[in-house]
C-alpha cells in the first residue's frame, strides 16, 4: 500500500504515515482500482462508505430517465466524495460516482468515524477535524454551483464559472470534456459550443482545447452582475 500517496490527501493532513497505517488496519479500509467509465456507486444505494480519490478522475453525476445528465462536480486527486449523506440512518446516495479514467480509490467504512475506540487516538480526532473542514469546502463548492445555475442565460452561467475558476494568468484549465461541461451547465453540447463561440467572437474569451483564456474580465462581470 502506497502510504506516501495516501498521505497527500487533505483527509490525512497532520497525520503521520505510521498513524495512517494504523487507521487503515483499525477501520478495515481498502484500496480498489476502477477502469474508465466504471461506476463506483449508484444513487439510491445506502451510503455506508467515505471514498478518497488517490489517483485518477471521478465525476459526481445524476442521470435522469430522459437521458439528460447533470454533473455536480469533478473529484480531483486527494479529495473525498460520498460524504454528503453520512450519519443518516439508511441514507441513500443522491447521485452516481463514475470513474472517468483509470482510478485508484480508498474506501473507508463510515462507522469508523462515529465509533471512537477506548484508546481515543489523537489521529482519530485529527481525522474527524479534517473531515469537517473538507465538508465545509464541499459546501462552498456546491454553493458556487448554485450561484452559477441561478443565472438566467447560458452566457451568464459560463461567465460566472470562468470568474470563479480563473487563475492569476486568466486561464481556466479544462479538466472536463465539452460533453461533460455541457452536462455541468445542464445544456446540450451544441448549445454550449454556440455560446462559447459567441463569447469568443465578442472578444470576451479565447477558447482552446485544454483551456479558456479570459480576455476581458470586466465585460464578463458586466454580463453576469
Amino acid at each position: 500500500m502506497d502510504l506516501k500517496l495516501i498521505a497527500k490527501s487533505e483527509l490525512f493532513k497532520g497525520i503521520d504515515e505510521v498513524s495512517i497505517e494504523k487507521m487503515l488496519h483499525c477501520s478495515n479500509s481498502r484500496i480498489k482500482e476502477y477502469s474508465a467509465d466504471e461506476i463506483i456507486f449508484n444513487e439510491d444505494e445506502i451510503s455506508d462508505y467515505l471514498y478518497v480519490l488517490l489517483k485518477g478522475e471521478v465525476m459526481i453525476v445524476k442521470d435522469y430517465p430522459s437521458g439528460n445528465r447533470n454533473v455536480f462536480y469533478e473529484v480531483e486527486d486527494g479529495e473525498i466524495f460520498g460524504d454528503l449523506f453520512h450519519g443518516l440512518d439508511n441514507a441513500l446516495n443522491y447521485y452516481d460516482a463514475i470513474s472517468t479514467k483509470k482510478s485508484k480509490v480508498m474506501i473507508i467504512p463510515w462507522n469508523f468515524f462515529f465509533n471512537v475506540c477506548e484508546k481515543a487516538c489523537e489521529f482519530h480526532k485529527m481525522l474527524i477535524k479534517n473531515i469537517m473542514q473538507l465538508q465545509s469546502d464541499k459546501s462552498l463548492t456546491l454553493m458556487k454551483k448554485i450561484h452559477i445555475l441561478s443565472a438566467t442565460t447560458l452566457e451568464e452561467k459560463i461567465a460566472l464559472y470562468l470568474i470563479q475558476s480563473m487563475k492569476d494568468d486568466k486561464r481556466v484549465t479544462l479538466n472536463m470534456t465539452r460533453e461533460e461541461m455541457a452536462d455541468y451547465f445542464g445544456v446540450k453540447r451544441p448549445s454550449l459550443s454556440r455560446s462559447l463561440m459567441k463569447m469568443q467572437k465578442d472578444n470576451l474569451i479565447k477558447v482552446d482545447k485544454k483551456y479558456i483564456l479570459v480576455l476581458n474580465r470586466e465585460k464578463l462581470e458586466d454580463l453576469c452582475f
